[in-house]
């Protein structure tokens, strides 16, 4: 997967281009693109079913990080402690 992660409020405008990046690296299999949100999309404003399905087509598999969060409890120790550490210390960068 390759995820465009450096988004913000203009996030519906912007999207991956894989072509961009096969310049750059030999695929052995040509990536699925996805979207990483630091926030969650429907707190700006609601939308459609359809919206989602066009934005999904657009931008590839969205990902926020609540729903990213929810899978820490799975994840082995030390790693989900040095993950609830570093996500601490990047709350005022991350916002709340």
């Amino acid at each position: 997967m390759l995820c465009q992660c450096s988004i913000g409020s203009d996030w519906e405008e912007k999207g991956l281009h894989i072509e961009a990046w096969q310049r750059l690296i030999s695929f052995a299999v040509g990536p699925i693109k996805g979207l990483a949100f630091p926030f969650i999309p429907e707190s700006e404003r609601p939308y459609s079913d359809i919206e989602w399905e066009i934005l999904s087509a657009r931008g590839g598999v969205p990902f926020d990080r609540l729903r990213l969060a929810g899978l820490a409890p799975d994840l082995p120790e030390p790693l989900r402690a040095e993950v609830i550490d570093w996500t601490a210390s990047m709350a005022g960068v991350l916002g709340d």
